[in-house]
């Protein structure tokens, strides 16, 4: 489950969400990935979006550039390249990179060591960081610390306890590991026999002005010559198949502002034709198109 709440800044009158917790980190399939396996993706995600909102030309077809660009689209007579990239979480909140590599650090070190761990099997580790506590430059201490505390079976949260008349007043202490460095650790049991996941959590607000300023400074980036249409993924799997679901509050502040018309660049793009801003593995997508010489409607509504 993942919560996030809006709110505005009361000084500046910013908007901005607050997510409680969200993960940081699931891997959608196993690693490593080439290069252009992942660029396949983002591209037929993207297009996929628009067909489904019946605002793409076709027939379409789309083979690889020259990088840049990295794909070229053809519609009828016309070709347009495309320059793929990418807006994650941690452009907005570099804070968060640390606490995504330390669960995954985490969850690598138990698997590695089964025999150590035997009742972790078919369990999920949450770390949830604290606020007030720093992720260390170096991990090592802090994961043998948590680890010296996993050794021992406390069972899972909840274990016990009669869930048949809806959440009981007294769950117990069962899967509680406290708090250990940065993080405060429960385990929670699976429904499947799979090997111990880590998953690592952290509560952070994502403002406006940064998300715009994240996009205005990676579609800049983007615009050169060549460069016709330009695709920022959201929500994008990693070269290890990993991806941060809590991208998903980061494209809906870039889309709220879109549908109050907040300008993204302070600037008209230069070479490029219009850019498309999606979620992958969506059918959430929206444009910003300088002219109509792209392969979508430019009259098509905001989705």
């Amino acid at each position: 489950m993942h919560l996030a709440v809006g709110g505005i800044e009361e000084s500046s009158g910013d908007p901005f969400i607050m997510s409680a917790g969200g993960q940081l980190d699931q891997q959608i399939f196993p690693g490593p990935v080439d290069k252009d396996r992942i660029e396949d993706l983002q591209v037929w995600s993207a297009m996929q979006a628009l067909a489904f909102w019946d605002v793409l030309c076709h027939p379409l077809s789309i083979q690889p550039g020259d990088d840049p660009p990295d794909r070229v689209i053809s519609c009828g007579n016309r070709t347009w390249g495309v320059e793929l990239t990418e807006l994650t979480i941690q452009d907005v909140r570099q804070d968060l990179a640390p606490v995504r590599t330390f669960g995954r650090k985490l969850q690598e070190r138990l698997r590695e060591q089964s025999d150590r761990f035997p009742h972790l099997r078919g369990r999920v580790v949450q770390l949830t960081k604290q606020r007030d506590h720093a992720v260390p430059r170096q991990f090592i201490p802090m994961l043998e610390e948590i680890e010296r505390a996993l050794e021992e079976d406390k069972g899972y949260f909840g274990e016990g306890s009669d869930w048949s008349a809806g959440v009981p007043q007294h769950i117990g202490d069962r899967g509680q590991y406290g708090d250990h460095g940065a993080f405060h650790i429960l385990v929670n049991r699976t429904k499947s026999d799979d090997p111990v996941q880590v998953s690592a959590t952290s509560q952070f607000e994502i403002y406006r002005s940064k998300a715009l300023a994240a996009l205005e400074a990676r579609i800049t980036a983007k615009d050169k010559p060549g460069n016709d249409i330009i695709v920022v993924t959201c929500g994008l799997p990693d070269r290890q198949g990993y991806a941060c679901p809590t991208d998903h509050d980061l494209f809906n502040v870039l889309r709220e502002a879109a549908k109050e018309n907040v300008p993204t660049l302070a600037k008209p793009l230069a070479h490029a034709h219009g850019a498309l801003i999606h979620l992958w593995g969506s059918n959430e997508i929206y444009a910003l198109t300088e002219t109509d010489d792209v392969p979508w409607s430019t009259s098509a509504p905001n989705t």
